[in-house]
């Protein structure tokens, strides 16, 4: 049977039976994956633990019938501190929620996995609960880009400057603008409120008080 192996973060999973679960990759080369992963429910699996969601793993996959079957998994990065924050994973749990929705070629999946990684890292150092926000939402305003939604700038002229930086993915100059947790609430807000709207699904809003 034909195998092939790639570099991926899990993005969902889904219980089939007992044992099995079907989890959805988002991979450097292949772009979005389907796979099924076999005896991942059960208390003695190895790969069990390894795909779990936010999990940056190198895997071995083979071809097969309807999905092709995950036969190992390695994690690269586990995201374990930023896994203990309840407020960061919360963003992540968020990004992968956005992310199930749109279907993508091998280069625009290799695109979007880079940003995915960079938008995790960016996440997982900041010490800041307005700089994580802000980092998510530019993220998600280039994956609807992506997608071919170019979100407008908004109305509310008191956070136009810092959507001008995020839809650019222009972080490193945040530390020049004056900002505080109302604006990026209420930007936050208006950039999920389109989000929303595009796809048709409601999310849970970003807290800060957490």
């Amino acid at each position: 049977m034909p195998s092939y192996s790639c570099k991926a973060v899990v993005i969902k999973h889904t219980k089939i039976n007992d044992s099995d679960r079907i989890i959805k990759l988002l991979s450097a080369e292949y772009g979005v994956l389907d796979t099924i992963v076999k005896g991942a429910r059960k208390i003695t699996s190895k790969k069990g633990g390894n795909i779990d969601l936010i999990n940056l793993v190198s895997v071995q996959i083979s071809k097969g019938k309807s999905l092709d079957i995950v036969t190992e998994a390695e994690v690269i990065n586990d995201y374990i501190d930023l896994k203990k924050d309840l407020f960061k994973i919360g963003l992540a749990y968020y990004l992968t929620e956005i992310l199930s929705h749109f279907e993508y070629d091998d280069a625009s999946g290799s695109k979007l996995f880079n940003r995915l990684i960079l938008t995790l890292d960016r996440i997982d150092k900041s010490k800041s609960k307005l700089t994580s926000v802000l980092v998510l939402k530019s993220f998600e305003l280039g994956y609807l880009e992506m997608n071919g939604y170019k979100m407008p700038r908004p109305e509310i002229k008191e956070v136009q400057e810092l959507f001008d930086l995020l839809s650019t993915n222009n972080l490193e100059n945040l530390l020049k603008i004056k900002y505080n947790a109302e604006m990026v609430k209420k930007l936050s807000d208006v950039i999920q409120d389109y989000s929303e709207n595009v796809l048709e699904k409601k999310f849970k809003k970003v807290n800060l008080m957490v």
